[in-house]
């Protein structure tokens, strides 16, 4: 299957750095071989993946450009343990906390307005499909050059 099913991803992937570790998941930067696109990767043991198959059942049914995309999965074989790998889209930017915490506590008007209607944006959409983000905090908001995105929408129901 592509990079863009829905189902299980059976190309060639490199993983690369990690980006960050949470309490479920640990996300990475991994590349398809086949097509050179990045995404960010989420990855459990997939004995505890229940979380993050929650998540990706919730993602195949968003298509917003105010939300993080979902790309596809996969289950694969590493340091003899079976990982359930969640695909996204990867944002080359950082956490609305990071840009807020690299401009020295403060963001200009126009930048806020700005991130502010794409979160609103990305809001409306998800209420639209009966969904709820219970977790919209500056940790869960990816901004980049492009935009800002809702990221975690497991954390909707």
């Amino acid at each position: 299957m592509g990079v863009w099913s829905n189902g299980p991803i059976r190309v060639g992937l490199g993983w690369g750095p990690k980006m960050s570790h949470g309490s479920t998941a640990t996300i990475s930067i991994t590349m398809s071989h086949c097509s050179d696109e990045i995404f960010a990767i989420k990855s459990t043991e997939l004995s505890r993946s229940e979380f993050l198959q929650k998540e990706q059942k919730i993602l195949l049914t968003l298509n917003s450009p105010y939300v993080v995309g979902y790309k596809g999965y996969d289950v694969t074989r590493e340091n003899n343990k079976d990982m359930f790998n969640l695909m996204m889209e990867y944002m080359p930017g950082e956490t609305l906390t990071d840009e807020i915490r690299k401009q020295g506590g403060r963001l200009n008007e126009q930048l806020i307005g700005y991130y502010t209607k794409k979160i609103v944006q990305g809001l409306d959409y998800l209420h639209s499909k009966g969904m709820l983000h219970y977790d919209i905090k500056g940790h869960n908001i990816l901004v980049c050059k492009i935009g800002a995105k809702i990221a975690d929408a497991c954390r909707s129901g």
